[in-house]
């Protein structure tokens, strides 16, 4: 290159510009080798810890740092639930404590998904459309609301769960949040006293873990992994992770694969979430039942009909079969009803309703055992119309009121 300047520039120039290419080229391969060890450094952090603090455990354990992720569905009949959940004590209790909180929702779905399926022109159906249309409305009118990007199915709820994490790992936590509440539509939490364990954990530098009911052994074998294994967790009515756990989750590669062991239960599967962050750091698992309470109507009318419950905190004294898994208890007592097997009554977990629904032996009448995780019915108290889908039950003091 000097050669061919020669002769066209005076020397003074040509020494210029031959400093400046080589000076130019040795500042390229800097930047390279920087930026190899830049991204090499990313890789060595993210693997050994995936939260942006350094620590932790430094965020104020004050209710105006916990939010709250509200577990919510997207059909016609949940409209009612938050409406129900609106008009309750819970939206003030939590605005006292300037605790932020979102419903958390997918998208409609009324039809099965059919794995197999490549029809790349099919369009959502009338009822999915409509849905839509009405969410819209709902989340312009009270802006509470948090749609995620998948289809509203109860078999995928646990996928929902992690989108909800990775919703609040990048968008709804701030560096200031220190506790994040996942509980269902008919529940609250009691500030005050999440503070409390939160304060303790802090206070021995521990993560936390927390709910209203652990089961640190399985009593179900649904309970247990495939491999054999039981990953201690809370009931998904209600649990509560600091923003470090969540954090870790949302970005640990493994999570979504849990359900290679694990059933596909949310709760289930998010305490083998939790058991897998253990290797990172010390969690301390808080079993608080005060830590829970439900709102004025506990029961909804949602469907074409509505089963009231005998008997609360009950289950079978004995019983006759198990009929599967289902949602809602009306749904166990559509399929009670067509059972043979089957007699007046059926218990049911409204916490746990992967726990499935069974019979109870006929000709034992009422006769029950206390269970804090079960409800037993009767079909006899299962009623409605098919003009009742936009009402609600509260129950108060025992008295039925519309």
């Amino acid at each position: 290159f000097n050669h061919l300047l020669k002769g066209t520039l005076p020397t003074p120039w040509r020494k210029f510009i031959l400093a400046a290419i080589i000076g130019g080229n040795w500042w390229m391969l800097y930047l390279m080798n920087s930026s190899v060890a830049s991204r090499c450094k990313f890789h060595e952090n993210f693997a050994n810890k995936p939260n942006h603090h350094e620590d932790h455990r430094t965020a104020s354990c004050d209710p105006s740092n916990f939010l709250v992720m509200i577990k919510a569905g997207a059909t016609r009949k949940y409209h009612t639930r938050r409406e129900v959940w609106r008009n309750s004590t819970c939206p003030e209790l939590y605005r006292n404590n300037s605790v932020r909180y979102r419903f958390m929702l997918g998208m409609p779905a009324h039809e099965m998904i059919d794995p197999a399926s490549h029809n790349q022109h099919k369009r959502s159906n009338l009822d999915e459309i409509e849905d839509m249309g009405r969410l819209e409305k709902e989340a312009s009118e009270y802006r509470d609301m948090e749609f995620l990007p998948l289809r509203d199915v109860y078999e995928d709820f646990y996928l929902k769960t992690l989108n909800m994490f990775k919703w609040a790992a990048t968008i709804g936590m701030d560096d200031d949040t220190s506790m994040v509440v996942i509980h269902d539509d008919e529940y609250c939490f009691q500030p005050e006293i999440l503070r409390g364990l939160c304060q303790d954990a802090t206070s021995n530098n521990q993560s936390l873990y927390a709910g209203s009911y652990l089961w640190s052994e399985a009593a179900y074998e649904a309970q247990n992994g495939t491999d054999g294994s039981f990953s201690p967790y809370f009931s998904g009515n209600l649990y509560a992770l600091d923003s470090w756990l969540i954090r870790s989750i949302a970005h640990d590669p493994r999570s979504p694969f849990a359900t290679k062991t694990k059933a596909l239960a949310e709760d289930v599967v998010a305490g083998k979430w939790v058991e897998d962050q253990g290797e990172k750091t010390d969690i301390r698992y808080a079993e608080e039942p005060s830590l829970i309470f439900e709102v004025n109507a506990e029961y909804y009318k949602t469907e074409d009909w509505f089963c009231e419950p005998i008997e609360k905190s009950s289950k079978c004294a004995n019983e006759e079969t198990n009929l599967g898994t289902f949602a809602r208890p009306e749904d166990c007592a559509e399929e009670a009803r067509s059972s043979q097997r089957c007699g007046e009554n059926f218990q049911f977990s409204n916490d746990e309703p992967d726990l499935g629904c069974s019979c109870c032996v006929e000709g034992e009448g009422n006769l029950t055992i206390a269970h804090e995780l079960w409800t037993t019915y009767a079909l006899s108290n299962c009623t409605g119309d098919e003009q009742a889908d936009e009402q609600y039950y509260y129950y108060n003091n025992d008295t039925i009121s519309y």
